[in-house]
């Protein structure tokens, strides 16, 4: 499974995304809805929304 982080504080965002590599999960992150939006409408992703806006 492949897990979009969007986390503008970069501590927390770097440490969910450490987390979750640790699990063995791919990890892609952005640091603003903005990067997060671009990466998520990607036609070569399958993105699925599984958390709060």
């Amino acid at each position: 499974m492949r897990i979009l982080v969007i986390e503008d504080e970069q501590k927390l965002n770097l440490g969910i995304k450490k987390g979750l590599k640790f699990e063995g999960y791919s990890v892609d992150s952005a640091f603003n809805g903005e990067e997060g939006q671009m990466l998520a409408e990607d036609p070569l992703q399958k993105v699925r929304y599984i958390g709060n806006a």
